[in-house]
This record gives structure tokens, sequence and C-alpha cells, in this order.
């Protein structure tokens, strides 16, 4: 209906002009008229939540509505939505265009959650020094059966057969043993039978 009401008086306009007078018309009837103050308040809201590329997407759709802000003001409103992290790595690489520093923020921010699904898939282990020899004495899965030297040792010390502390006899300990609770008690009252 617009376009039947126009189209006459854009068809009797010369040639060369016909074009720019559409869009101005066009402008003038569709387009609210307070578009680029709502576009400007609406930028000043917008922040990375998710993902950059979401973010970009949003940003690009505000640019579309503020086609003649200064390159410069669009890298310093784009920087000050992105997230502290990405921002600071974009601003010191200092882009100088608007699709540059999109692309390097969505790069950073692709390196980021690859580092961060990385940790997250792999378990968090605990450090083994070293210098690591095995379980210490009191576990409770590494009582095993003494060897003839750790018998002698505990001998001298006056250790017990169990949980090798020295002050008391095997059979007297009272470390549990969850598979079977009389197995060092049994091996060493036989050999200890007033060696101990």
């Amino acid at each position: 209906m617009w376009w039947r009401a126009v189209s006459d008086q854009i068809e009797n306009l010369a040639t060369d002009t016909q074009w720019d007078q559409f869009k101005t018309q066009l402008k003038a009837n569709f387009q609210p008229t307070n578009l680029a103050e709502t576009a400007r308040t609406r930028l000043d809201k917008l922040k990375q939540i998710t993902s950059v590329f979401l973010y970009n997407t949003a940003f690009r759709e505000l640019m579309l509505e503020l086609p003649h802000m200064h390159e410069e003001d669009r890298i310093h409103a784009y920087l000050k939505g992105l997230k502290p992290q990405i921002a600071s790595l974009v601003a010191m690489q200092r882009p100088t265009t608007i699709l540059t520093a999109q692309q390097m923020a969505d790069t950073a921010d692709s390196i980021q959650w690859q580092h961060n699904s990385r940790q997250i898939q792999q378990p968090r282990q605990n450090p083994t020094p070293q210098n690591y020899k095995g379980p210490s004495p009191m576990e409770l899965d590494a009582i095993s059966k003494l060897t003839n030297e750790e018998r002698e040792r505990l001998r001298k010390i006056g250790g017990c057969f169990r949980c090798r502390k020295p002050g008391h006899l095997a059979r007297d300990c009272t470390l549990p043993n969850r598979q079977n609770p009389r197995i060092n008690a049994i091996d060493t009252e036989a050999d200890d039978s007033g060696k101990e």
C-alpha cells in the first residue's frame, strides 16, 4: 500500500535520484524514529554472558543500526562488553578494526574453552613424589606377609609384625585387617613363640 502511494511520485523524479528518494521515504515510514538512540542504549547494556560467538552476533546486529559509529568507538564498546579475561587478551593486541577484534576474541574464547573442557574431563590425581617407595606401614591395604629382612628389623627394635610399630606383639595389635583379621597374627604367633 505504501509503495502504491509513493511509486508515481518516485518514478516522476530524475533517474539518478530515484534510489535515494526511495530509501529516504522507506526509512521515514518504517524505521522507528529513535532507532539509533535505542541501539545505543542496548549497546551500553550488552555483555558477553556465554560464548564470544553469541556476543559477536548480538554486537553485529546493533552495529547495523548504528552505521555511522566511528571504528575506534566500536572497538571500545565491543571490548567493554566482553568477559574480562577475553577483553584483556584482545586489548593487549591493539586491534585496529572491529572485525579483527571479534576474530581475536573468538580465538581466545575457543582456546580457553578447550583448556577448561580438558581440565573437566581429566580427573584430578594426587601427585606421587618421585622418591615414593610404596605404601606406608599404617595404610590398611598395605599389610602383607613379612620378609625375613623385615622380620629381623622388627625383632631388633621390638616392633609388631602386623602394624610394624614398636611396643606390642602382633596378637595384641589393634590394627584391623579387612580381609582376614587374624592373617598376620597367625603367621607371627607361630614364628614368635617367645622370640618377639
